[in-house]
């Protein structure tokens, strides 16, 4: 009985001290060549990816910049393959999911979020401003055939703070 209530204190003591799915991860890394700092705000999916049962790391819906240009990165990793041409579609709370325009990493493992678009489109900035406001974002990813990898949410408690942070540091607004 004491090993168990032991082994139940330990794992109970692992989980509290792991970073909860809806804060925000920031991170600020400085390049030792360069001297460029890059600022991220990341932010954990409920939901792991799945290949044949067998469960991955969570997604990640991703925020990267420095202060070296204007503009800034926005992009999902699943940790699968995607491959040229994945596809996404964006939901903010209980709003309509609409497709937004993508272009697929090099390692065909993330999608980065474009400002082409339309009205029946998210745009990168349009999907920045939401991540704002939202309680929650659901991202489903589709790969390079068109086949579902998953729907991924995303809470967005802290996002606003936590992304306004890292704009004032890119020296973005």
């Amino acid at each position: 009985m004491k090993k168990l209530i032991a082994t139940t204190v330990s794992i109970v003591t692992l989980f509290a001290a792991m970073p909860s799915a809806a804060a925000p991860i920031t991170q600020a890394k400085l390049d030792p060549m360069t001297d460029v700092t890059t600022h991220y705000v990341a932010f954990k999916s409920f939901e792991k990816t799945s290949i044949l049962g067998v469960d991955k790391q969570p997604a990640e819906l991703i925020y990267r910049c420095d202060n070296t240009n204007e503009d800034y990165e926005l992009f999902v990793y699943v940790n699968d393959y995607i491959g040229d041409g994945g596809s996404a579609a964006v939901r903010f709370d209980k709003g309509a999911a609409l497709p937004s325009h993508v272009r697929t990493s090099n390692n065909g493992k993330a999608l980065f979020f474009t400002e082409y678009g339309s009205d029946e489109t998210w745009k990168k900035s349009e999907v920045l401003e939401n991540m704002k406001t939202a309680n929650k974002v659901l991202v489903q990813v589709n790969d390079f055939r068109g086949v579902n990898i998953g729907v991924f949410t995303f809470d967005m408690t802290g996002s606003a703070k936590a992304l306004a942070d890292a704009e004032k540091a890119c020296e973005l607004k």
